[in-house]
């Protein structure tokens, strides 16, 4: 019998999975009032972290001390030992990687140079990508997730045949936020490899400027106006489904 898991433990355990083994830890004991968010947001030491940064960091703590679910990492007590990262966690380097040269160019003059010999990047294409699931795929869901207090969050999932045959009926197709009744950045995965282990790849904000989910934040493409509006159209009617 295949044991169901909600859609929220899915997104849970396709974070963790990505996530890096830490080898330099410490210890430290849960203080009175204290949450799992709060750990994390004070072990990144950012000023500005972004929530999805503490996020990830909160699931990087959770995976080091086997709080592998919502239960156990809302469920912390007052002087409960844990194991916290004690140097910067950095994504594990790809040492078949070539060294590139990238030209000093401004970035709308790239876009313009890609579009004017219509080549689109793969932040683009992975884009699409998710905007033809959800307007050709029947098995796409949208579901609404309370997670670590944000309440405007929605996590779309498919089936997908996975490597071993199997079908895996929560796969993680996209999420995006909520302002109002407006859909606000949208994140996606990129289609042909894995650039961020700590969540997803790409975020595509209100303008449709889609940026690397990850410091720098750098600028990876651009979708037309035509293409951000359907993109948002189909999320929001899939999202009234859901309600």
């Amino acid at each position: 019998m295949v044991e169901k898991i909600s859609k929220q433990q899915a997104y849970i355990n396709a974070v963790m999975a990505k996530l890096p083994d830490v080898k330099e830890k410490k210890a430290y004991k849960i203080k009175k009032g204290e949450t799992l968010w709060s750990v994390a947001k004070r072990n990144l030491n950012k000023k500005k972290a972004t929530n999805n940064e503490i996020n990830n960091r909160m699931l990087l703590i959770a995976k080091m001390n086997n709080l592998k679910t919502v239960e156990k990492m809302n469920n912390l007590k007052v002087n409960q030992s844990i194991y916290l990262p004690s140097a910067e966690v950095q994504p594990a380097a790809n040492k078949n990687t070539k060294k590139t040269v990238v030209s000093k160019v401004q970035n709308n003059s790239v876009q313009k140079q890609a579009k004017a010999v219509n080549v689109r990047t793969n932040a683009e294409k992975s884009s699409l990508d998710v905007l033809n699931s959800l307007k050709n795929d029947k098995t796409v869901k949208v579901e609404k997730v309370h997670i670590y207090g944000d309440t405007n969050c929605y996590h779309v999932t498919n089936s997908e045949k996975t490597k071993y045959g199997f079908i895996n009926q929560n796969n993680m197709l996209t999420s995006f936020n909520t302002n109002g009744n407006k859909i606000d950045d949208i994140y996606v995965e990129d289609s042909k490899k894995n650039l961020n282990p700590f969540g997803y790849d790409y975020k595509i904000d209100k303008n449709g400027m889609i940026k690397e989910n990850q410091y720098p934040f750098k600028v990876k493409g651009q979708l037309s106006k035509q293409e951000n509006v359907q993109l948002r159209t189909e999320l929001q009617k899939a999202m009234q489904k859901a309600k």
